[in-house]
């Protein structure tokens, strides 16, 4: 069904305090697990009713904010969605209170238990105006950004079709749309300075009805964060500050210089290539008809996915007036269908958000069925989806010698890889050259000691780094092959087998691309200036063969055991077409 067909009833309060007030007596004064479990079946019943309409009604209001009807429904969630959160926080209370709760989270899940644990901290009574407060103001600023428009060179444009002209590749452009852009903000800036202000105060107070020093605490608990806490992020934001800052700012050096501009602006920073940065070869039907050929070459089960999002008209991608102006995923649970929103402007951008939010939809589309899904806020849902990674070197101490050389090879490929691929970035080489140079000097220690928490740390901050390069280049076909091996021989581990392909892989494209292998020898800690030119790329090579003496058993592959028996030796062709030359 497409999805502007999808029905839409509203879920009074009244039916939401009829079923919730049945279920909670049922739950509380239940004689056995099987008659908690089958109260159950009418609250998850009523929470996929809910949750449908609610997002419907948000969906179909984001499209179009001066809808009338769409943007009273939308009022009436801001206004009865925290007395409908706390019947759900009073369940919740329910079932981690309940003298069954050991063979409940044997039969549900223990992660579940922990998210209602979380809940609980989230939510009380005293708080329910606040929260319909809260609401409110994020409406009004998502009404506000909606409704601006920006006068550009004679044109009424959206905020999302002015900033297409913020990446042009003419200086004098750029700036005169940062310029607007700047201009219609700072007329509405009384605006969006009292929204800010009153939500920080309707935050604070929240946090202080519940007994917390501050909003903080109480945030992480509303955002359902059970991994980190503040005081993780805290040592995560200084990792940034002290690792990551210092490298975009010589990134941003560099692209000056690459750019030929003196003066660097706020408005040159999305702009890398001089005479201006890739954009889609066409519009819209050409980006989902790519879309749908890249999805159906991965699997079927892809394909289908895909077909089903665009033969149901699950996107709206184009810019317009009173649309709100990001993007996001959504998912209506009742119809099992995930819905995406965007704002095309004919940049990169458009392929980035219509990659990036097909991921949310297909793991709604994926987990469709899923009822604990659907309670703990899954299926597509942003709050599913990390915001951050929290390495801990502390907890790699343990790891075998032998794994955390096939990590920490794996981290190196990854790295070299990237390097080396047509689509490397200056983002990805500066990520890329300093993992191999620390992977270089401290994974031999790690591989030795495991308790050595220094190369640990800088182990770690190395494979970091060359994730880092994988968002922003990719692997090359050493990758490919050694997952195909892997799917071969079972027993075989993934690091183990990139090891094996190494030698030969890297010699073969060695004299490709002889600068940046030349560049990744330095990074290695090898001194080239001596050797003539044409030794200099396999001087990497050479490098990498002596680091692999670190190896704490021999990985050959005739020493695993595979589908077919025994292997006995090894071959490998290569396919250089997604390796710079």
């Amino acid at each position: 069904m497409k999805v502007s067909e999808l029905p839409y009833k509203r879920v009074t309060i009244e039916e939401i305090k009829a079923v919730m007030d049945d279920v909670l007596a049922r739950t509380r004064n239940a004689k056995s697990v099987d008659e908690i479990l089958a109260a159950r079946e009418d609250y998850l019943k009523l929470l996929c009713d809910y949750r449908t309409a609610e997002s419907l009604s948000y969906m179909r209001y984001s499209i179009n904010t001066v809808d009338e009807f769409y943007v009273a429904e939308k009022d009436y969630y801001d206004e009865i969605g925290p007395e409908a959160e706390n019947y759900m926080v009073q369940y919740a209370s329910t079932l981690l209170d309940s003298p069954f709760r050991a063979e409940l989270e044997e039969r549900l899940s223990p992660v579940l238990f922990k998210h209602l644990e979380v809940s609980r901290k989230s939510m009380s009574p005293e708080i329910i105006d606040d929260l319909v407060e809260e609401n409110k103001l994020v409406s009004e600023y998502s009404k506000l950004m909606a409704s601006l428009e920006f006068e550009f060179r004679g044109e009424s444009l959206p905020r999302a079709m002015l900033m297409k002209y913020a990446k042009s590749d003419d200086r004098e452009t750029r700036r005169e749309a940062y310029e607007v852009l700047g201009k219609v903000l700072k007329e509405h800036s009384a605006e969006l300075d009292d929204i800010y202000d009153r939500m920080v105060h309707v935050r604070d107070r929240m946090a202080k009805k519940m007994g917390y020093k501050n909003y903080v605490e109480l945030g992480y608990h509303r955002m359902g964060r059970i991994d980190y806490d503040q005081d993780k992020v805290k040592t995560f934001r200084e990792n940034v500050l002290n690792d990551i800052v210092p490298v975009v700012s010589r990134l941003r050096t560099e692209n000056a210089k690459r750019l030929g501009i003196d003066d660097y602006k706020l408005y040159d920073n999305d702009v890398i290539i001089p005479g201006g940065d890739p954009v889609p070869a066409g519009g819209k039907a050409e980006i989902f008809a790519a879309a749908r050929e890249m999805y159906h070459a991965m699997g079927e089960e892809t394909g289908k996915f895909i077909d089903m999002m665009i033969d149901n008209d699950a996107f709206d991608v184009d810019s317009r007036k009173n649309k709100w102006g990001g993007g996001y995923c959504t998912e209506f649970p009742k119809y099992k269908q995930p819905f995406i929103l965007a704002n095309f402007n004919g940049t990169a951008g458009d392929v980035d958000v219509m990659t990036h939010e097909a991921g949310h939809a297909l793991n709604a589309y994926l987990i469709a069925d899923n009822r604990f899904a659907l309670e703990i806020g899954c299926g597509g849902m942003d709050e599913l989806f990390p915001v951050i990674a929290v390495v801990d070197p502390e907890l790699m101490k343990t790891v075998p010698a032998k794994y955390t050389a096939y990590q920490g090879f794996d981290a190196l490929f990854h790295a070299t890889e990237g390097y080396i691929a047509n689509v490397a970035t200056p983002l990805s080489d500066a990520y890329a050259l300093k993992s191999i140079e620390l992977l270089a000097k401290y994974l031999p220690a790690a591989v030795k000691d495991g308790s050595d928490l220094e190369a640990r740390t800088q182990v770690a901050l190395a494979s970091t780094l060359s994730g880092m390069v994988e968002s922003t280049s990719c692997c090359t076909s050493e990758h490919g092959m050694e997952h195909a091996l892997s799917a071969f021989y079972p027993k075989l581990p993934h690091g183990a087998g990139l090891i094996m392909l190494s030698e030969a892989y890297y010699s073969f494209f060695a004299d490709k691309a002889p600068e940046r292998f030349t560049a990744m020898a330095k990074a290695m800690g090898v001194v080239t200036g001596h050797l003539p030119e044409a030794e200099r790329p396999m001087a990497f090579v050479k490098a990498l063969v002596e680091l692999q003496k670190e190896w704490p058993e021999d990985v050959r592959l005739r020493h695993y055991e595979g589908r077919h028996g025994q292997v006995r030796g090894q071959r490998a062709a290569h396919d250089g077409r997604a390796v710079r030359a």
